[in-house]
């Protein structure tokens, strides 16, 4: 089984690249796309908001 990338328009299905096989079984998954456009984050919106220890990247003791 082998997954490849292509687009469904007027019809036909167009991939994204060429299979190794001149004729082979197929099933075809519809992806639905997005109802609502994700919006673009802010770099920083979070700020003064995470706390992390100041031992945040100490190594781990464990004990046996």
């Amino acid at each position: 089984m082998r997954t490849v990338k292509g687009i469904y328009k007027d019809g036909r299905v167009i991939l994204e690249e060429l299979l190794p096989v001149s004729q082979a079984r197929v099933m075809v998954t519809v992806l639905d796309e997005p109802k609502v456009p994700l919006k673009a984050r802010k770099p920083g919106s979070m700020k003064g908001e995470i706390w992390m220890s100041d031992d945040f990247n100490d190594s781990l003791e464990l004990d046996d």
